[in-house]
C-alpha cells in the first residue's frame, strides 16, 4: 500500500510539509511581502494586547479582592449595628411593658397607697443630767 498522495502535487516530487520546510526569505520584492509584513504586526499586536489583558486582569482581581475584603468588614459592622438595634427595641419594648403594668397597678390600687411627703423631722435634744447641789461650806 502507497500513502495517500496530493492529486496537486507532482509524481516525482516528495511529499512536502508547511510545518517541516524552512521558510524562504521573503523580501522586499516578494508580492507578498506586505502580506507577511501585515502578519508579523498583526502577530505582534496581539501578543501585546494579550500582555495588557493579563495585567489588566491580575489589576481587577487585585481590585476584587481589596472590594470583597472591604464588603466583609461592612458586613460584619452592619451586623453589629442591627444586633444593638434589636436589642434597644426590645429593651424599649419591655420598659413600656414595665411601665405599663406599674401604671395599671397603680390606677388598681391607687386607693390604697397613699404617697405624701414625709412629715417634717423635729430635731430631737439629748437629755441633760442635771447636776447634784453643791456642797456649800459653813463658817
Amino acid at each position: 500500500m502507497s500513502a495517500a498522495r496530493n492529486p496537486l502535487q507532482d509524481e516525482g516530487e516528495p511529499l512536502r510539509s508547511p510545518l517541516t520546510e524552512p521558510i524562504q526569505n521573503i523580501g522586499r520584492g516578494h508580492p507578498e511581502y506586505h502580506f507577511v509584513q501585515a502578519v508579523m504586526e498583526l502577530r505582534s499586536a496581539i501578543h501585546q494586547m494579550d500582555v495588557e489583558h493579563k495585567v489588566g486582569m491580575a489589576r481587577l482581581e487585585g481590585k476584587v479582592d481589596a472590594i470583597q475584603d472591604t464588603t466583609g468588614g461592612t458586613k460584619k459592622k452592619v451586623d453589629g449595628l442591627v444586633r444593638w438595634q434589636t436589642l434597644i427595641i426590645g429593651g424599649t419594648a419591655v420598659a413600656g411593658i414595665v411601665a405599663s403594668a406599674l401604671f395599671g397597678l397603680y390606677i388598681k390600687f391607687g386607693d390604697r397607697i397613699t404617697i405624701a411627703p414625709a412629715p417634717a423631722a423635729t430635731p430631737i435634744t439629748a437629755p441633760v443630767p442635771a447636776t447634784p447641789p453643791l456642797p456649800v461650806a459653813k463658817p
